[in-house]
């Protein structure tokens, strides 16, 4: 009997690494597996307001040079382009059953209308797995062009996870202004306005261009959603274009010069 070859393949060891980041972003029923034989990317849309985005790539970052990774302990991709939804939670239980540090994961996609067919070994014991899949459909990725951003804010991100995790939860919106000299954040609630500024020469701050002043207003509970994936991030950069979209790109250091990279997009709600 001949073995039709998959259309997706891959291993991954420390399975755990990839399970951290799909429970940062397991808060919509659906998510979207796209992927090219360049790399993975899991996308998760929430409406028009956000859309955010894990990006996996095994070889390079298109566009950023210095964002180079192999995070797959290999990667096969038989098609140009592989979408398929498929239940966020389901996989991201499936992925938690691998507890140390040691559990590995198969992962395979034979193509339309076939499950994601997942294999869990951890020590002696294995788990399979299959997660239904859905039709494809559009997401919104907000047309967001690098020549279109008039601020980038790069910076570390243990003070922003602290900052976000504690965020006056009565204010409806986060206001974010840049400037040539400062990022800051502002929330008004019950308890008043409060600022939060962080200057370029901080030392959590390693870049601030700005081609002009912004202030753009953003709804809190979007901005919320970020803090789980900041929590697992090292850096971020932080843009935003001259519609006011905001672009929060998450750079997560596994150790052994393994990267992956998380992106949220968030459109502005007043300005």
């Amino acid at each position: 009997m001949t073995t039709v070859a998959k259309l997706l393949e891959f291993k991954k060891e420390n399975v755990k690494e990839l399970a951290s980041i799909i429970k940062a972003l397991t808060f919509r029923e659906i998510g979207k597996l796209s992927a090219t034989p360049g790399g993975l990317r899991i996308v998760v849309g929430d409406g028009a307001l956000q859309q955010n985005i894990i990006k996996i790539m095994i070889n390079s970052f298109p566009g950023n040079a210095y964002m180079e990774t192999c995070f797959f302990s290999s990667f096969v991709c038989r098609d140009e382009t592989i979408e398929v939804n498929f239940p966020l939670k389901a996989l991201s239980e499936c992925l938690n059953l691998g507890d140390a540090s040691s559990s590995s994961l198969s992962l395979s996609y034979a193509g339309f209308c076939e499950p994601l067919m997942l294999k869990i070994h951890d020590g002696n014991h294995s788990v399979k797995a299959k997660i239904h899949t859905l039709s494809s459909n559009e997401t919104n990725d907000f047309n967001f062009e690098v020549s279109e951003i008039v601020a980038n804010c790069i910076l570390k991100t243990t003070f922003l996870h602290d900052f976000f995790r504690d965020l006056d939860t009565t204010s409806p919106n986060l206001v974010i202004e840049v400037s040539e000299r400062e990022l800051s954040f502002v929330t008004q609630g019950e308890i008043g306005m409060t600022t939060c500024t962080i200057p370029l020469k901080s030392l959590q701050m390693d870049v601030i261009a700005c081609s002009r002043p912004v202030t753009y207003g953003y709804r809190l509970s979007a901005i919320q959603r970020m803090t789980p994936a900041i929590g697992l991030s090292n850096r971020a950069s932080l843009r935003i274009d001259n519609r006011g979209v905001l672009n929060l790109q998450l750079m997560i250091d596994h150790g052994d010069s393994l990267k992956s990279y998380i992106e949220f997009f968030v459109g502005f709600f007043f300005n």
